[in-house]
Order: C-alpha cells, then structure tokens, then sequence
C-alpha cells in the first residue's frame, strides 16, 4: 500500500485501494470502500485516530424515502411600476436594472379614458448614464416597438437585457384623458431568442399560365433560337422526341455542342426551373435527326 494512503477493506474481499494523482500542486487520493457490511462499516466511524494518523469521516447514505423539509424561494426579482396621468409630467420614467438578467417584460394596462399620450423604450449599458432606443416585441404579433402610442387597452411586450445594466419606460408625450396608464417592468432570468424582421414581399398564389403554345423543331447539325425573349413565358417545357440524336440547349445566344446549359438525350425530357427564365432559348443536336416537341406556357 502507498505512503499516506487510506484503504478500508472487509476480510475476504477481493476490493482494494485505487489509485493516487498530482492534480497541480495538489495531491489527491481516491478512496474505495469494497465489500464492507453495516457491520465492518460501523467499526470504522467509531475509530479514533492515534497519534498522528488521519482520519477518513464516511457517512452511509441509507436508504427508503429521504424527506427534505424547508421552504422554496424562487429567485425572480420584483417588477417596478408606475401610475401615470394626464398630470404626470412629460419624460418621467419608470426605469429597472437589469445587470445579470437576461430579457424583461413590459406592460401598460390603462384604466378610464385615455386618448393619447406617448411611451417610448430605452436601455442603458453603462448604470444609466447613456441611453438608446430599444425594440420591444408585442406578445401577440411579431410587431416591434420603439415607441407607442397609448390609446387605452392593454399590451405587453418583451426584449432582451443581454449586456445591459438598465431598462426604462419614458412617458416622451403626456397622457391625455381623465384614465390612469399602469406601467410595469419585470426582469427574466432566462434570455429571448434573437427576433428577425423579414422584409421584401412574398407572392403566396402567383399567377398561374393559362396558355400553352406547342412546337415541333426539327433537329439540325447548327445553331436555331428554339425560344424568342418572352417576357410573359411562365414555363417552357422541352422533350427530345428523336431516337440518337442528343440536344444541348442554351440559355443565351448561339449554342454549340461544347457551349451549353443543358443538354437533352434522345427520349429525354427538361423544364425550366422556377424562377422562369425569360431571355433567348438557342439549341443544336449533335446529329441531324428526329425532333423536339417545345411547349411554352404564357
């Protein structure tokens, strides 16, 4: 057994000390307790360590149904809040530090008849002494807010608090009315996903064609425009209706058997892909024979 190392052992047992390791300047020892009964268990935790030894404190862990007793807290930090009326001066503010948290949520709640007035959001990374413009997301639509102008009813919104120290609600416009806006800020622990605006304009049901014009096209040995420019083409579909002769199509003028964006072997068939195309259609075959079926759809 190595020097200063500690092995607890019931006689008969195969089990014996593990092993020792250096981790930095700290020196470690694993201890394993093989085979022991309550018993041989019992004799260690009342042994009393003689003259210089050290003493190993092992406790069983026994076993049935552990009851744990206490109570709960949860950790979440209050909200802060705010009465505002008509009487409340312009740019009062309710603000909240938000260092260590992730996201807050932000709520107004209007009561009476309030016809006006204006809220705008702001975030601070520096204990408040700077502040910024800050986008807070609508609960129920993915509408983001900079500002908003309070006409009663009630909405709640949220954004995150990532590398920000604090969270405020300016009233930037006062209240109009004789109503009361509830204002209220809570903080989260957890953080938001990232939000993405999408912009441009998505056609959900574009136009359909609603004409087909069918061509037959004789295969030759030199280039022929297959398909003029067409700025209403919504389609074009070719099928290689000769038995040897191999077809190279091209998307641009003056196709040949080595300059090509496609070609189509004999029985084969091809369709322009989505977005369509609309510019000059050229093509060659590398034999004189058969044909092509071409249909453009309009």
């Amino acid at each position: 057994m190595a020097d200063g190392t500690v092995g607890v052992l019931q006689a008969g047992s195969p089990d014996r000390l593990i092993d020792n390791e250096v981790i930095g300047s700290a020196y470690r020892q694993r201890v394993r307790l093989g085979g022991l009964t309550l018993a041989a268990l019992a004799d260690v935790l009342n042994s009393t360590p003689a003259g210089t030894e050290y003493a190993l404190l092992v406790r069983p862990i026994p076993s049935g149904t552990q009851t744990v007793s206490g109570a709960v807290t949860a950790g979440q930090a209050a909200s802060v809040t705010a009465a505002w009326t008509s009487a409340t001066g312009a740019n009062t503010t309710v603000s909240l530090t938000v260092t260590n948290y992730g996201s807050v949520s932000a709520s107004l709640n209007t009561s009476g008849t309030v016809t006006g007035g204006v809220v705008t959001f702001e975030a601070s990374d520096d204990a408040g002494t700077t502040w910024y413009a800050i986008a807070f997301a609508r609960a129920e639509s993915f509408t983001v807010d900079t500002t908003y102008t309070v006409t009663g009813g009630n909405r709640l919104w949220s954004s995150s608090a990532d590398a920000l120290t604090n969270i405020r609600v300016r009233l930037s416009s006062v209240v109009v009315g004789s109503g009361t806006v509830n204002v209220r800020l809570t903080p989260i622990a957890m953080g938001l996903e990232p939000m993405a605006t999408i912009g441009g304009t998505v056609t959900a049901n574009p136009s359909q064609p609603a004409t087909g014009t069918v061509t037959n096209f004789a295969a030759a040995v030199t280039n022929a425009t297959l398909k003029a420019s067409n700025a209403a083409r919504k389609g074009l579909l070719i099928y290689n209706n000769s038995t040897a002769a191999t077809m190279f199509v091209k998307f641009a003028a003056t196709a040949t058997t080595a300059d090509f964006t496609t070609k189509v072997p004999p029985g084969g068939y091809y369709e322009l892909p989505q977005p369509v195309y609309t510019g000059i259609v050229d093509c060659i075959w590398d034999i004189a024979s058969g044909s092509a079926q071409v249909t453009e759809m309009t």
